[in-house]
C-alpha cells in the first residue's frame, strides 16, 4: 500500500499512513489476512517491498490528476502552467520503476479514483481496478481475487458499512493523528458530494482506541527538537512543551463536529453528546484537537 511521504520504520515501513489506507489494512488484517503479509509504506520503500511474490497493490488517490478547485485556482495563480503538484507526485509513483514492473494486480481507490476512473486513464497508469466511495466492504473479496490471479473488474461501487460499530479500527498510527468521528452530512444540500453518503456517528468506544492507538505510535516517533521558545497559536511554548503538545494532538475528521450525534431533524447540535467527546478527549490526555470542518449555521444555532 502506498501513502504520501513519511519517517520510514527501520524496515522500510511507513510509520504514519493516510487514515484511508489505515481503515483498509485494518479490514484486510481483521478478514483474515496475515499481518505480516501487508506492508504499508512509501514511495521511496517501493523497490524493498514489491517484488516476485507481490500480489496486490493497494494505492490510495487524493487528487490524481489535479483537478480540484484549489489546485486549479492557485496553479493558475502562480503561473506553474496546466499540471499541479498533485498530479506530477502521482504520476511520479505510478510510473515508478519497482510499481511499473510488477505484474501484482494495482487497486486505486481514494478521494481522488474519480479522477482516473475512466478506460484511458486505467490503462495509462496500469490499474486493474478502480474503487469509488467506500471500500471496507469490498476490498476483501477484490484482494482475495487478486492473490488468486484472477481478472478483476475494472470499476467497483464500495457499499457503506451502516452499522457504525462495525466499522474496523485502525491497527497503526495515521498522519496528524487522524481519528473519525462521523461520516457523510445529511443536510441533502444538492451541490454537495458528502451528503450523498449514508449519514453515521462513530462511537466513543472507536474513537478511544483509535486515539490511543495514534497516541502510541507517535510517542515512539518523538516530535522535532526546539531549543529555543517558540511562538505557538496556544501561546509560547518551550522544549519539551512543544514536543508534548505534537504528541498529544488529535485531527477529527468530519463534515461537521456541530452535527456529532445530532439527531433533529432541524440539525440543532447535540451539546450532550458533543460535550462527552470532548471530554472523551481531555480525558485521554488530548492536548489539542483539530476538526476538519465546523459549520457557523451550527454554531449560530447554539452559542
Amino acid at each position: 500500500m502506498k501513502g504520501g511521504k513519511q519517517e520510514i520504520l527501520p524496515d522500510g515501513r511507513a510509520r504514519l499512513a493516510p487514515y484511508g489506507l489505515r481503515k483498509i489494512e485494518a479490514t484486510l488484517i481483521e478478514n483474515g489476512f496475515d499481518e505480516n503479509d501487508i506492508a504499508t509504506v512509501p514511495p521511496m520503500s517501493l523497490s524493498k517491498f514489491i517484488g516476485e511474490n507481490t500480489k496486490v497493490v493497494g494505492i490510495t488517490a487524493m487528487n490524481t490528476n489535479g483537478l480540484t478547485y484549489c489546485d486549479q485556482t492557485f496553479t493558475a495563480l502562480v503561473g506553474f502552467g496546466s499540471d499541479s503538484y498533485n498530479s506530477y507526485k502521482f504520476r511520479s509513483l505510478m510510473f515508478d520503476k519497482a510499481l511499473r514492473s510488477t505484474r501484482a494486480k494495482k487497486i486505486l481507490g481514494g478521494a481522488g479514483a474519480w479522477q482516473v476512473q475512466g478506460a484511458y486513464c486505467r490503462d495509462y497508469f496500469g490499474i486493474d481496478t478502480i474503487v469509488m466511495g467506500e471500500g471496507e466492504n469490498v476490498v476483501v473479496p477484490l484482494f482475495q481475487q487478486a492473490c488468486e490471479g484472477k481478472t478483476l473488474p475494472p470499476l467497483v461501487e464500495g457499499t457503506p458499512i451502516r452499522d457504525e460499530t462495525k466499522i474496523p479500527c485502525i491497527h497503526n498510527g495515521s498522519i496528524y493523528g487522524t481519528v473519525e468521528i462521523s461520516r457523510g452530512c445529511g443536510r441533502n444540500c444538492q451541490f454537495c458530494s458528502p451528503t450523498k453518503r449514508l449519514r453515521r456517528d462513530i462511537p466513543l468506544t472507536t474513537i478511544e482506541q483509535e486515539v490511543k492507538v495514534n497516541f502510541r505510535t507517535r510517542k515512539n516517533e518523538g516530535a522535532p527538537n526546539r531549543e529555543r521558545t517558540i511562538f505557538t497559536p496556544t501561546g509560547h511554548k518551550k522544549k519539551g512543551q512543544l514536543d508534548q503538545q505534537q504528541e498529544r494532538m488529535i485531527f477529527l475528521t468530519t463534515e461537521d463536529i456541530m452535527l456529532y450525534q445530532c439527531r433533529s431533524p432541524d440539525f440543532l447540535p447535540n451539546t450532550e453528546a458533543i460535550l462527552k467527546l470532548i471530554k472523551l478527549l481531555v480525558d485521554l490526555g488530548v492536548e489539542t484537537f483539530q476538526p476538519s470542518h465546523i459549520s457557523l449555521a451550527a454554531v449560530a444555532a447554539s452559542p
